[in-house]
């Protein structure tokens, strides 16, 4: 045992290698840095443990913020599709990333045009899978809960036979090109499939 200085009490007794270790005439050798242990090095020393403990605080709660995510969308997307029924896996694909961008907290409108126009037809619906992207009824059910907005081109969807009853209890509505350019221009981001 040794004796050492404590700014709290006269002394105090600590076992050897605390602040140093016992030379073989029994004394004390000093630190490494050659310092005798004093009040300015013990209150030195006090301030770099504190200093030292505050930092891995502080990162740690910078961390645990950064990871938080907020729940205000953070920017809009429009997902542009022209794939339909005959490319299962990219139309499934273009709702996929619709309901991912989505669930991230973000704002999102899907263009339906061509022979996507087809694709909220509850027979489609039900039918279309893609290969490792998902069945497309799915996908349009967590959209539609989670807000997203669907536009129908009314000139593919007139081509191919879509009628209002199509569309009917539907979060969507028939479009022309003139709302595909001022989502496009309205949005953060677009994707096309």
């Amino acid at each position: 045992m040794i004796d050492v200085y404590n700014p709290f009490c006269e002394r105090e007794t600590r076992p050897f290698g605390w602040a140093g270790y016992p030379t073989p005439d029994g004394q004390r050798k000093p630190e490494s840095r050659g310092q005798k242990l004093t009040r300015r090095g013990a209150t030195e020393s006090g301030v770099r443990l504190l200093v030292s403990v505050l930092c891995v605080f502080l990162l740690s709660v910078t961390s645990t913020f950064a990871q938080a995510k907020p729940n205000v969308p953070k920017m809009k997307f429009l997902v542009h599709l022209t794939c339909g029924p005959e490319n299962p896996t990219k139309a499934a694909l273009g709702f996929l990333v619709a309901k991912t961008a989505l669930s991230e907290g973000h704002t999102v409108s899907l263009f339906l045009a061509g022979d996507a126009a087809v694709l909220l037809r509850d027979a489609d619906l039900d039918k279309v899978e893609g290969l490792g992207t998902g069945k497309l009824r799915e996908h349009y059910e967590a959209l539609m809960k989670g807000g997203a907005r669907f536009y129908v081109s009314g000139m593919s969807a007139k081509a191919r036979g879509i009628t209002d009853a199509d569309l009917s209890g539907k979060p969507a509505e028939f479009a022309m090109p003139t709302k595909l350019v001022q989502l496009a221009a309205d949005s953060d981001r677009m994707f096309t499939y």
